[in-house]
């Protein structure tokens, strides 16, 4: 009997330590970072992806977001948290009248300067079921301009003049 009692003593005891280590332990030290402003725009596309099976003509809409994030505690420069998203675009066969689809999103980290030209590469492939196993890569030219002062997006646009051909058609047969 005293052997229980004692053990029982010994798990409490061990019990209330825990939740009391637990309850005042402190956590590492997290950096504070200083959210500034936040954007979101659509930028009009208008490109061409060339290559086999046939050249692609790609029109619609990216939607660009940004978040600048700022470090107050160790005066770091400021970042942009850049969100680009392709899904808006689509594209036309230009000899089957083929319909195309665009990727996604993609999410870059950039310096916040007065104006940063992104280059961002987007998946292109047929709107069948087997698509996506043939896709092809195109490419954006993004030009944004910030308010360094505030950080926010103050003017956006697309430049779609570059082509990028499909890396089979010159690649040697084997």
């Amino acid at each position: 009997m005293k052997t229980h009692r004692a053990m029982v003593a010994v798990v409490l005891s061990l019990l209330v330590g825990m939740v009391g280590a637990l309850a005042g332990s402190t956590s590492p030290a997290l950096a504070v970072v200083s959210v500034g402003a936040t954007s979101a725009t659509m930028i009009a596309y208008s490109g061409r992806v060339d290559g086999p099976p046939e050249a692609v003509a790609l029109n619609g809409f990216v939607r660009v977001t940004t978040k600048v994030v700022r470090d107050p505690d160790f005066g770091k420069p400021p970042i942009v948290l850049l969100n680009v998203d392709f899904s808006g675009v689509t594209g036309v066969g230009l000899i089957t009248k083929a319909k195309y689809v665009t990727s996604g999103e993609q999410a870059l980290i950039r310096p916040l300067v007065p104006v940063d030209v992104v280059d961002v590469t987007f998946a292109v492939f047929s709107g069948t079921a087997l698509g996506q196993t043939r896709a092809r890569a195109a490419l954006a030219s993004l030009t944004l301009a910030y308010d360094t002062g505030t950080g926010a997006l103050t003017a956006a646009g697309a430049n779609g003049s570059v082509s990028v051909a499909d890396s089979l058609a010159t690649a040697p047969v084997q």
